[in-house]
């Protein structure tokens, strides 16, 4: 699959229907800036028992994604329609010469059911394979039960399942993470 800057997909429903509806890729610019900030709030505070609450735990999520592109790996956000409000986003970031992170996958919950998450999973996936990389690492918290599914759908096996404690303003907050590999 050949991968073109700004791809279009009609989104094939689920669950309800989406008359005229469509969804395109492309990598994130400097305007996608307040929607990717927007999307990753929304994102984070719908899933307290999934993601750390404090937004700038990571750093800015706009220099992340540029970072993460920049540094050898990928970076993509979704929109509705082609000119629409950045509705998911996702990253490759290199780890090793031959590895990369899935990371920072986010889609906007009325999207979720759509398969829009697994295009963008695929995408990112085709990337690092046409990057050169020959292995894919994630963690995800035991709690996104949806996302991994998704994961052991694509090929994924987990590798570790252990408690990650994390400091977050002077208070230590424990998730349960799976750290999950696809070998390509």
């Amino acid at each position: 699959m050949s991968l073109t800057p700004f791809a279009t997909v009609q989104l094939v429903p689920t669950v309800a229907p989406m008359p005229g509806v469509s969804a395109a890729f492309a990598p994130p610019r400097r305007s996608d800036r307040s929607g990717i900030e927007a999307l990753y709030a929304r994102s984070v505070r719908a899933n307290p028992e999934e993601f750390i609450q404090e937004l700038s735990f990571h750093g800015p999520i706009f220099e992340l994604l540029s970072g993460f592109a920049a540094s050898g790996g990928a970076a993509e956000i979704l929109r509705l329609n082609a000119d629409g409000p950045v509705i998911g986003m996702g990253a490759l970031r290199v780890t090793a010469p031959e590895v990369a992170e899935l990371c920072k996958l986010h889609l906007d919950s009325p999207f979720h059911g759509l398969g829009l998450g697994r295009r963008l999973t695929e995408r990112l996936l085709t990337q690092a394979k046409q990057l050169g990389r020959r292995r894919v690492d994630l963690h995800v918290t035991a709690t996104q039960r949806a996302a991994i599914s998704l994961y052991l759908r694509l090929g994924f096996t987990v590798t570790e399942i252990r408690p990650c404690p994390v400091e977050v303003d002077g208070e230590t907050v424990v998730f349960e993470t799976l750290f999950m590999s696809l070998w390509m």
